[in-house]
C-alpha cells in the first residue's frame, strides 16, 4: 500500500498524429467497487515524440493505494490539458490488483533482536 511501482508499457499510436512527448503522458485511474479513489494518476513521459504507426516501450510510474484492498487500475494516456485518450475513444489497460499493507519497517537485522521502542 502507499508505494511507486513501474509497470511495464508498450504504445503503439495508431492515430493519425504524432503524440508529443512534452504533451501526451501515460497516467492511470484507481477504481474500488465500482468506486472513483484516483482519477488524476501519476503522469510518466514518453520516450520521444510517437508518429502515427509507431511503438514505444516504457516504464509507467504508478502510485498504489494507501489502503489495502481490491482494486482495478486502468492504465491510459492522457493530452495534458486537452482530454484523456479514453474519451476519444482508446482503450485502456484494465487490471485487477491486490493491494497488501506496507511492510514495517525494521532496524534489526540477522539474529539481533529488536528493541521495544516506546
Amino acid at each position: 500500500a502507499g508505494v511507486r511501482v513501474a509497470v511495464p508499457v508498450t504504445l503503439r499510436n495508431d492515430g493519425d498524429r504524432v503524440w508529443p512527448a512534452s504533451q501526451v503522458f501515460v497516467s492511470y485511474h484507481w477504481f474500488r467497487d465500482d468506486r472513483l479513489i484516483v482519477w488524476d494518476g501519476e503522469r510518466t513521459v514518453l520516450p520521444r515524440d510517437l508518429r502515427a504507426g509507431s511503438r514505444a516501450a516504457l516504464s509507467a510510474r504508478v502510485t498504489t493505494p494507501s489502503e489495502p484492498g481490491a482494486y482495478v487500475l486502468k492504465l491510459t494516456l492522457v493530452h495534458e490539458l486537452v482530454t484523456w485518450f479514453e474519451h476519444r475513444g482508446a482503450a485502456m489497460f484494465i487490471q485487477p490488483v491486490s493491494v497488501r499493507p506496507a511492510a514495517p519497517l525494521s532496524s534489526c537485522g540477522g539474529s539481533t533482536p529488536c528493541a521495544a521502542r516506546p
